[in-house]
């Protein structure tokens, strides 16, 4: 997601320089984490990897369950819950809420480490 997000920042900001246009600049903080500086610095880089990968690890265990639940016992996905869904729409559902929430929790430390080494800087 990464990825796509960085090409099309870097196609709203080409088209910035084409035009004379600063449009693009309170959408930025949603598109990537971006340092004042030219280099990020290494401590900064360090603790984005070191969330990312736990909250990846913490996703992987809500999905291997999911996945555990069809292989191994789908009658269960098959029990309604809640308002007429089943246990798998359900579930699925929550996993995609989940995602999400997790995407904004890290947007906000990684916004939050950046900022440190802001400061850090300025001092």
């Amino acid at each position: 997601m990464r990825f796509f997000t960085s090409i099309v920042y870097r196609t709203i900001v080409d088209y910035q320089h084409q035009n004379n246009q600063t449009f693009y600049k309170p959408f930025e903080p949603l598109f990537m984490h971006v340092n004042s500086t030219t280099e990020e610095k290494e401590i900064v880089t360090k603790q984005k990897s070191k969330l990312g990968v736990r909250l990846f690890f913490i996703y992987l265990i809500c999905y291997a369950g999911f996945v555990a639940l069809g292989v191994f016992n789908y009658e269960l996905l098959s029990t309604t819950v809640f308002s007429g869904l089943n246990l798998a729409v359900v579930y699925g559902i929550g996993l995609i809420v989940f995602a999400v929430i997790m995407g904004i929790i890290y947007n906000y430390y990684c916004t939050k480490y950046e900022d440190a080494a802001e400061k850090g800087d300025t001092k």
